[in-house]
C-alpha cells in the first residue's frame, strides 16, 4: 500500500473570464505564469471529448449503488476535467440526480483517491472497496476525494441500492 499525499488548495470565486498570476515550482525553481480562467460548460466538455460525462464514454464504469459513474484517471480525463498531474485515483464522470453522492458535493471531475485505507487506480478498485466495506458489515464507506476545493474525506452509505 502506498502513502496517501494530501494536496491543499485554496478555492475562490472568480468572475469569468479573468487572468491571474500563479507561482509554481518546476525542478525546484520558482516560476510565475499567467493563466486565463474561464468557465467550461458541459457542451464544451462534450464537444472536446466526444461524449457527455456520465453517458457511457470510453473506459467508463459504474458504481451505481452510490450513484456514480467512474472512469480511469488517464491523460484524456485529466484534460477533460482539468485535473492536476499530482492527483491520482479514479475520476467521477456522472452523478445520479438526488443521490447521496450528489448531496455531498460529488460532480463530474471529482477524483476518488482512496476507499477506506486503500488507494484506488481503477473503477474496479472502487467497487472492490465498497464491497469490502459491505462484507465487513459497515453501514458506510469512507472516501478520500479531490476536487476544485481541495481534498476531503466523505462518507457514503454503503448499503445504497442506487
Amino acid at each position: 500500500m502506498s502513502k496517501i499525499t494530501v494536496i491543499l488548495r485554496v478555492g475562490w470565486v472568480i468572475y469569468s473570464p479573468a487572468t491571474t498570476r500563479l507561482l509554481r515550482l518546476r525542478d525546484g525553481e520558482p516560476q510565475t505564469i499567467t493563466a486565463l480562467i474561464e468557465r467550461r460548460d458541459e457542451a464544451q466538455l462534450a464537444s472536446f471529448s466526444g461524449s457527455v460525462p456520465g453517458q457511457g464514454g470510453e473506459g467508463e464504469s459504474s458504481a451505481e449503488s452510490l450513484g456514480l459513474s467512474l472512469m480511469p484517471l488517464n491523460a484524456a480525463a485529466r484534460s477533460r476535467f482539468n485535473i492536476d498531474e499530482a492527483i491520482t485515483g479514479v475520476v467521477v464522470t456522472g452523478v445520479a440526480s438526488g443521490s447521496e453522492a450528489e448531496e455531498k458535493g460529488f460532480q463530474p471531475g471529482t477524483v476518488i483517491i482512496a476507499v477506506g485505507n486503500d488507494e484506488v487506480q481503477t473503477p474496479d478498485d472502487v467497487t472492490a472497496g465498497i464491497e469490502a466495506a459491505r462484507e465487513a458489515g459497515r453501514e458506510s464507506v469512507l472516501l478520500l476525494v479531490a476536487d476544485a476545493q481541495g481534498q476531503r474525506f466523505v462518507t457514503l452509505n454503503a448499503e445504497q441500492d442506487g
